[in-house]
């Protein structure tokens, strides 16, 4: 699943993610400052995976398909 911040409307100076029927269990959590000296490298595993962009832009691969991920959809 990926649901991008851009995409979403603003509501009352806020940007609802309606996770409704996505339930998982989340078994693992990490916050990460990825940058040039310390790169995000492609991988891939079975859990379920949250991503939260604040700044800059990354490449998502799911299924053959990629997607531009960014920042800034506070």
């Amino acid at each position: 699943m990926l649901v991008m911040g851009s995409s979403l409307k603003e509501v009352n100076g806020r940007k609802p993610y309606h996770l409704e029927g996505y339930g998982f269990p989340l078994v693992h959590f990490v916050v990460r400052n990825t940058l040039p000296d310390n790169p995000f490298k492609p991988h891939k595993h079975k859990e379920n995976e949250i991503w939260y962009v604040l700044e800059g832009e990354g490449l998502y691969f799911e299924n053959g398909s990629e997607m531009i991920v960014e920042g800034g959809g506070i």
